[in-house]
């Protein structure tokens, strides 16, 4: 567990105890099974949102104790079965092509981690990335995968087979990832949460990678689940994948800005 300074968002400290309860509210609303696995998952972010909202609104922070706002916050949201933020949720709106430009934005930026970029180069090379992404052009590699594959082998994953596998272990990852309190790290746990659908989507781009590597024209449990084994030693524990937004500051304030709106977050899901 990191020793860190807890955090909501900017500005917001968090004692364990409070960070401990967070984490039991986003796994049990992940448990809502009458809501789809995408609804849930943006969900999440919206029940972030609103806590924080809660928590900085000086009208209630004047006359109630913030330890009062957030039981009476947390109990209002169980009582309702956390359905205010899956009915937000569910207006979200997905973008595929608004996934490939992110995705692909970053995993070439990953591909040269050390690669410094002023600002304007930053600039030029998020709107190449973007344009090349967003029509499909070209091959994507991934390190570790030997052969860089096209886009087509992401219809692998759009049978129901497919998808049902990579559900399953999306899910398992990341409640196994809040278990584990990896949203505790510096820049907050609204913007940890974020990260942690966006290496969902690489994940995805992962497995689409390996089934195309073994000619197959399906994914497969195997592929999942290596395809998240490398998302955590590549990405989420690597740190080259920290040192791209050293080199390019452009890069992280891009991703991020669509990491905290609802339409980026379920564009990536």
């Amino acid at each position: 567990m990191s020793e860190e300074p807890i955090i909501l968002d900017c500005g917001m400290p968090l004692s364990i105890e409070e960070a401990d309860s967070i984490e039991a509210a986003l796994l049990e609303l992940l448990k809502c099974e009458r809501a789809s696995l995408k609804d849930r998952f943006i969900a999440g972010a919206v029940w972030l949102e609103l806590l924080r909202n809660s928590l900085f609104s000086d009208e209630i922070n004047a006359k109630v104790p913030r330890d009062e706002v957030m039981a009476a916050f947390f109990k209002l949201m169980k009582d309702n079965q956390y359905g205010t933020p899956l009915r937000i949720a569910a207006k979200a709106k997905k973008s595929e092509g608004l996934c490939r430009m992110l995705t692909g934005l970053i995993i070439a930026a990953r591909n040269q981690p050390h690669k410094h970029r002023s600002n304007l180069g930053g600039v030029v090379f998020v709107i190449t990335q973007y344009l090349r992404h967003l029509f499909k052009a070209g091959k994507i590699k991934m390190a570790p995968l030997e052969k860089a594959f096209p886009y087509l082998a992401l219809e692998n994953l759009k049978s129901q087979n497919g998808e049902n596998v990579f559900s399953e272990a999306t899910e398992a990852w990341v409640r196994n990832h809040i278990q584990k309190g990896s949203l505790r790290k510096e820049m907050g746990m609204r913007l940890c949460y974020g990260y942690l659908i966006f290496y969902c989507a690489i994940a995805r781009m992962y497995a689409a990678g390996l089934a195309w590597g073994k000619k197959s024209d399906a994914v497969c449990v195997e592929d999942v689940n290596t395809a998240f084994s490398f998302v955590d030693d590549y990405y989420f524990f690597h740190r080259a994948f920290d040192e791209i937004f050293t080199y390019s500051p452009v890069l992280k304030d891009v991703l991020e800005k669509n990491l905290m709106r609802l339409n980026g977050l379920a564009s990536l899901i």
